[in-house]
């Protein structure tokens, strides 16, 4: 669940993400790197098994900044939304990002969902072809090169 005063994502199995979680915290062999024209530089890693979090198992993503935590991005994997490209629709990933709605709602109801430790999301990409949710811990200004919008 994501903790809403600190903004700590754990997961069933324990294993978690937070504001302050750095590269070297975690372990994981799928992932690319890449500097942007600031010079910062970028890591995205993959994690390749699915996270238990309560009654749904969950695909978990997570970038980083110079090291430091800047986005995780999370979506429900369940089979009623396909479970291989050829199940692929339009609506099942509509259905996802209402579900993905319903999760977060029920987390922090109707507040505004910027928090000192980040900000949470939830958006459907048709260009992508998914849906996701998930927590921009990296200050203010949510753009970031390449992460999607914060919708």
């Amino acid at each position: 669940m994501i903790n809403i005063e600190t903004g700590q994502i754990k997961f069933d199995d324990g294993f978690s993400l937070a504001p302050e979680t750095t590269e070297s915290d975690v372990t994981c062999p799928l992932g690319s790197d890449w500097t942007d024209r600031e010079g910062n530089r970028w890591r995205w890693m993959s994690f390749q098994d699915s996270h238990s979090w309560g009654d749904f198992e969950m695909a978990v993503n997570a970038f980083f900044k110079n090291q430091k935590i800047w986005t995780v991005e999370l979506a429900v994997v369940d089979p009623r939304f396909g479970k291989s490209w050829s199940e692929h629709s339009e609506e099942k990933e509509i259905q996802r990002k209402r579900f993905h709605d319903q999760i977060l709602s029920d987390i922090f109801g109707g507040r505004y969902r910027v928090f000192d430790w980040g900000s949470v999301w939830s958006e459907y990409d048709p260009n992508g072809g998914s849906s996701s949710f998930g927590i921009h811990y990296g200050g203010s200004d949510p753009s970031n090169p390449g992460l999607g919008s914060n919708k």
